[in-house]
């Protein structure tokens, strides 16, 4: 006979997996968010590209005028940086795209995208930050000397005071920006790695 015996051990049978369960609210909302980032990243990269023509093309309105010489001089200088940026920005779009429909459509790997875009994203901003500090600023700063040093009937205590408020405000933001630009992508990490949803990700394997 093959019948069991009620002694024997029931460890050959398994129970059936149980199917797995929403996703907090969290992956859903930071899906959408993601959606969002990509969208705008997508439009300022590509804008980033063909910003250059339309910059030319608006200085050569007053191709005579010193204050539009330097600030051609100072765009053609700044064309790499651009470069450089654009290609981040729609690195990142496409990474963000692909965790945000991932996350959407209640992907667990979403999140591996997810933290994936992050890191990048924060690798680009230091990269960003140094080529600011050691490229830009010095650039500026001699492009707003230039400026206010052409203007005419400016006494020299005025220019002077005038060109160090200017550096003071350029300085500030142009460090400020890849700094603040890093709050997304922490949050993103965050918000991502808590209990509710690394126990979702380990409940989908």
């Amino acid at each position: 006979m093959d019948e069991s015996s009620p002694y024997q051990s029931p460890a050959s049978f398994s129970p059936p997996a149980l199917p797995q369960g929403p996703p907090p609210q969290v992956v859903k909302i930071f899906g959408i968010l993601h959606l969002v980032f990509a969208g705008l990243g997508i439009i300022l990269g590509i804008w980033g590209f063909f910003s250059m023509k339309f910059t030319t093309m608006i200085q050569g309105m007053s191709p005579n005028d010193p204050s539009m010489v330097v600030q051609r001089k100072y765009a053609e200088d700044l064309w790499p940086v651009t470069v450089m940026n654009s290609t981040f920005l729609l690195g990142l779009a496409a990474l963000l795209l692909v965790a945000g429909l991932k996350l959407v459509y209640s992907k667990p790997d979403g999140v591996m995208w997810s933290n994936r875009y992050a890191w990048t994203s924060i690798t680009t901003k230091i990269i960003s930050l140094v080529v600011v500090l050691t490229y830009v600023l010095p650039l500026s700063n001699r492009m707003m000397g230039e400026i206010v040093g052409n203007t005419r009937g400016l006494p020299a205590g005025a220019a002077g005071m005038m060109t160090g408020m200017i550096k003071s405000m350029t300085s500030i933001a142009t460090i400020a920006t890849p700094v603040i630009s890093c709050v997304y992508p922490l949050l993103a990490l965050y918000f991502l790695s808590r209990p509710a949803v690394k126990n979702w990700v380990a409940n989908a394997r």
